[in-house]
């Protein structure tokens, strides 16, 4: 029987780390934690320690504006009764987000995240990503992944590396702690790998991928390899089924992605 293949939207989309899009999830990886908070009177974990966020500052206790840089965009959800307040700064850039219920009080939303925070560099790309929970404590959306992204780019805004923390000091543990991209010159081709947190490429998945762009910086190809650079299954279990290469064509406003295994049978096609 053919595994489903999941959507997969290419993390080397730049547009994607703009202001304007930023992605909701990160599902490029998955890490699943159990984290046990013990506290009395004095702190024992990291965890214990609720943060006083960057965008506490800008906001009073009912997250109404007391800063004149900032506009608010509020979005009710009625069925979670839930209001989204959306900032902007003065370029029109989102700069965080907080979730508060009709009576005023931080909120978490379907993520489990109360507040998200951004930072954005000069070009526009968002160089970190912070999450928290309605008692501001850092925070894992749905308990997987990372509560705290950050991101280097070059000068071309083209991502050189991803790195996925706990809070603002622990890598996470299990799993990719870090993506690092490695372009040719002429940025045609890209080598992507995961790495844990000892920075060793990781072993429970295809550690390094071989992206390739179009003239216009989109990805048309995904090849996923061993350490040594060989074509291989994603999650490398030796299924004649399992995801080695996907192909992605750009059709106005659908882009079709094709995925193939490692011996070029094509597995399935997607409109995405």
């Amino acid at each position: 029987m053919k595994k489903k293949l999941a959507s997969y939207v290419p993390i080397q989309d730049y547009k994607r780390y703009q202001t304007n899009k930023l992605p909701s999830k990160m599902k490029s990886i998955i890490q699943i934690f159990s984290i046990t908070i013990i506290a009395i009177f004095i702190v024992s974990s990291t965890y214990a320690q609720s943060e006083f966020t960057k965008s506490d500052k800008f906001v009073n206790e009912k997250g109404e504006l007391i800063d004149g840089n900032f506009t608010v965009e509020n979005r009710i959800d009625n069925e979670n009764e839930v209001v989204k307040k959306f900032y902007y700064d003065k370029e029109g850039r989102l700069a965080f987000q907080r979730n508060y219920d009709f009576e005023g009080n931080l909120m978490y939303d379907m993520e489990g995240v109360a507040i998200y925070e951004y930072q954005i560099d000069g070009k526009n790309n968002v160089t970190e990503e912070r999450y928290f929970d309605e008692q501001k404590y850092f925070y894992q959306p749905n308990q997987i992944g990372a509560a705290l992204i950050k991101r280097k780019f070059n000068r071309e805004s083209q991502l050189l590396e991803i790195s996925f923390f706990i809070d603002n000091e622990t890598s996470i543990e299990y799993g990719t702690a870090t993506i690092q991209y490695e372009y040719t010159e002429n940025g045609s081709l890209a080598y992507e790998r995961h790495l844990d947190d000892k920075g060793n490429l990781v072993d429970f998945c295809a550690p390094i991928v071989l992206i390739e762009f179009d003239g216009n910086n989109r990805v048309v190809k995904r090849s996923f390899m061993t350490s040594s650079k060989e074509v291989c299954g994603r999650f490398m279990d030796d299924d004649e089924d399992e995801v080695a290469v996907i192909e992605y064509e750009y059709l106005n406003d659908t882009v079709v992605q094709k995925a193939y295994n490692k011996d070029g049978k094509l597995l399935e096609t997607i409109d995405a």
